[in-house]
């Protein structure tokens, strides 16, 4: 596990024993001393940290001027990263953790992470009086994707933010793709999500405006938006079957109409 953040690389100690809830922090803007100008930090050194028990470190992230260690059932919120020295806990949110490494983003000034049950956001956590109330970003596929994610390794698990298209992707062991897009065309709170199942990538990375694609040995760029058939000569348009659903529409007359038929634009 390692994070460059406030001029240092914060790494995990050691995959195993007591190093494993140990972040080790690099020298100032030197990423080769971790002796002179480096030191330690152990996140389960305080009574809120193990308030409900033995936890495990799963993630480091950083936002807005704090450091973010997130364990399994847990997440340890640090003040003043700038100055280890000085570094104090600004808040332990118990019974809500992260369940894989790579499900972590930073998504503008949020950060996005897979939990038990299911995407969550951390912006409310620290910006909002009622501070351990985590906002669900997925509470809409809630069970299936919880299912998804749970059904197979987590070290499976990828993620990607897409900051120009406003994309979170999110990786199932399975190889399914849910992808929650930020930028919907109604004001909403909850994003519009879409699964692509039984894909055979294996993970991805957005840099520098192009999202990268690794798949069995070779690495590609995703571009354009039209579906191919590359099996015939020359390529040509290939279709494909879309599942949409949504809860009923009854046009505020208590049920008396229901949609039937909808015309779709894709």
């Amino acid at each position: 596990i390692v994070h460059s953040a406030f001029g240092r690389l914060w790494a995990q100690k050691a995959d195993t024993g007591t190093g494993q809830n140990i972040i080790a922090y690099s020298a100032l803007l030197d990423e080769t001393h971790w002796s002179t100008g480096a030191g330690e930090i152990n996140v389960l050194g305080t009574a809120g940290a193990v308030a409900t028990g033995y936890d495990e470190l799963v993630a480091i992230s950083s936002f807005d001027g704090f450091l973010v260690a997130f364990l399994r059932n847990s997440i340890v919120i640090y003040d003043s990263p700038e100055a280890p020295g000085s570094l104090v806990i600004e808040q332990v949110i118990q019974g809500i953790g992260c369940l894989a490494r790579d499900s972590v983003q930073q998504v503008g000034d949020d950060i996005y992470f897979l939990s038990d049950t299911g995407v969550r956001s951390l912006k409310q956590v620290v910006f909002t009086a009622n501070r351990v109330e985590l906002k669900e970003t997925s509470k809409i596929v809630r069970r299936d994707l919880v299912e998804d994610m749970t059904g197979g390794v987590a070290s499976k698990i990828r993620s990607s933010y897409d900051p120009r298209e406003g994309q979170y992707w999110l990786k199932s062991p399975a190889g399914n793709i849910w992808v929650f897009n930020n930028h919907s065309l109604v004001d909403t709170e909850q994003p519009r999500i879409t699964k692509y199942t039984n894909t055979d990538w294996y993970s991805f990375v957005y840099f520098e405006g192009d999202t990268f694609l690794s798949y069995k040995g070779c690495i590609g760029k995703y571009h354009g938006y039209t579906d191919i058939d590359i099996a015939t000569s020359p390529p040509s348009a290939k279709t494909y079957s879309c599942r949409w659903a949504s809860n009923y529409a009854d046009f505020d007359t208590s049920k008396l109409k229901i949609l039937k038929n909808v015309g779709v634009t894709v």
